[in-house]
């Protein structure tokens, strides 16, 4: 097998998955040499961004490579929605923790191979930080404050208190304040409360508290001393795109989701950009290229849906919704199409 052509190894050994090109490692030296260069490591890694989601060390990697003009941005939002063990937490055959904490390793990790198997123990940490918790992956570039990150969203999967309610948005606040919205209405109906969240020990689970708003607008502090109307734990698990899922009680569960800058500056800034993949989508529809109407992916945003909604207009074709919470789908068609069941042409 030495003897195989260095230039047919080099084809041979991009078509391969990770865990085939680690096999082929094994069977020579020349292979091994091979197998772990620099340049399919970094192509394997940019590849696993496309489809994952960035947590721990991998976040810093994945920025490094977007300054560097090597890697797109993300195209569409990704939302951790399946846990890999059927709701049960992660666990790897050698025990609970056994790759631990690999941000101490992550450090010397000069190497794309060295980073990518990094980053596969990474995705069996079922510790959360503060700022996996409250910040997103991308940084804002218009704030001063260097490496100041756009807030993280979670997105309530199940355990809403109607169905409409369900793919609502949480953000959690370095403060230690809750922006919950209609998330946490199943444990108490009611907007006239505050939410405060604070990390347990090990940083495995969040602790929740519910106070009463108070009429006369103490701080935030003042919260605190508050005897709570109700404490609850959120348990940290982990998703197959390595993303986060809080589950809590009344089968509450809350999913990390990792946004496009169009969205973020949007929602921060109130600027409409479409994000290309969208031009690109209703442009193809607008030639003929999909049979319409044509169906798009439940998995949407809701700013997702907003900019189809808008680039459609432009492009002179009619769209509408149909479908609540999580299972809302957005339709486009050409005029003279039969039209769907919808039950608006509004914007999400």
């Amino acid at each position: 097998v030495a003897a195989f052509p260095d230039e047919a190894l080099d084809i041979v050994f991009a078509a391969l998955r990770p865990c085939s090109l680690l096999a082929a490692s094994c069977a020579a030296p020349a292979w091994r040499s091979a197998a772990t260069t620099d340049e399919l490591w970094r192509a394997l890694f940019c590849q696993r961004c496309k489809v994952c989601q960035k947590s721990g060390p991998v976040r810093g990697w994945w920025l490094e490579l977007l300054a560097a003009g090597v890697v797109a941005p993300l195209p569409s939002a990704l939302t951790a929605i399946e846990v890999e063990t059927g709701g049960q937490q992660l666990q790897h055959p050698g025990g609970a923790g056994f790759f631990g904490d690999v941000s101490t390793e992550a450090e010397k990790a000069m190497t794309w191979h060295h980073r990518y198997v990094l980053a596969e123990k990474d995705r069996w940490r079922a510790k959360l930080s503060e700022v996996e918790l409250c910040e997103d992956v991308l940084p804002d570039s218009r704030l001063s404050r260097h490496g100041a990150g756009f807030p993280r969203c979670w997105v309530l999967a199940s355990g809403a208190l109607q169905e409409e309610l369900l793919g609502d948005e949480l953000r959690f606040h370095m403060d230690g304040s809750v922006e919950a919205r209609s998330c946490l209405m199943l444990l108490i109906p009611r907007l006239d409360v505050r939410w405060r969240w604070a990390c347990q020990p090990g940083c495995t689970a969040l602790e929740l508290t519910c106070h009463n708003l108070s009429v006369g607008g103490e701080d935030l502090a003042d919260a605190d001393r508050d005897e709570p109307l109700m404490n609850c734990l959120l348990d940290v698990q982990r998703s197959k795109d390595s993303g986060f899922i809080l589950h809590g009680p009344g089968g509450i569960a809350l999913c990390s989701r990792e946004k496009t800058e169009e969205e973020h500056v949007y929602r921060r800034y109130g600027d409409l950009r479409i994000p290309s993949c969208i031009q690109e989508l209703l442009r193809r529809v607008v030639d003929g290229q999909h049979v319409t109407p044509f169906a798009l992916s439940p998995s949407l945003t809701s700013f997702e849906r907003l900019a189809t909604h808008r680039f459609a207009e432009q492009l002179g074709l009619m769209h509408g919704s149909h479908g609540t919470g999580l299972r809302r789908r957005l339709f486009v068609w050409r005029q003279g199409d039969i039209l769907p069941d919808l039950d608006s042409e509004e914007e999400d």
